[in-house]
């Protein structure tokens, strides 16, 4: 009984980083269509001078991906963190 608790752990854990990693996969497509978008537009950004406008959207967008990539970074090291102890408890 007690050898299924680690396995339990580990499947809810788990959701949560295929949840994060459906977040990443979906922000990152979204921001390489606006960085394409905006490649291709270049011209049309610099004459209408809104060179800052896009790098405030850019910072913005660029922070989302980042902030869901430290998400999932910090639900691998629960996860590593639950199955080092839960394997370090069965055996005593």
């Amino acid at each position: 009984g007690l050898a299924l608790i680690p396995m339990v752990v580990m499947l809810l854990v788990g959701g949560k980083l295929g949840v994060h990693e459906t977040n990443i996969s979906n922000q990152n497509e979204s921001f390489m269509h606006f960085l394409k978008d905006n490649l291709i537009g270049f011209s049309t950004i610099k004459v209408f001078k809104a060179e800052g406008k896009i790098k405030e959207i850019f910072k913005s967008r660029n922070g989302v991906l980042e902030t869901e990539k430290a998400k999932k970074e910090r639900t691998l090291v629960l996860l590593e963190f639950l199955h080092s102890l839960l394997n370090q408890s069965s055996i005593f």
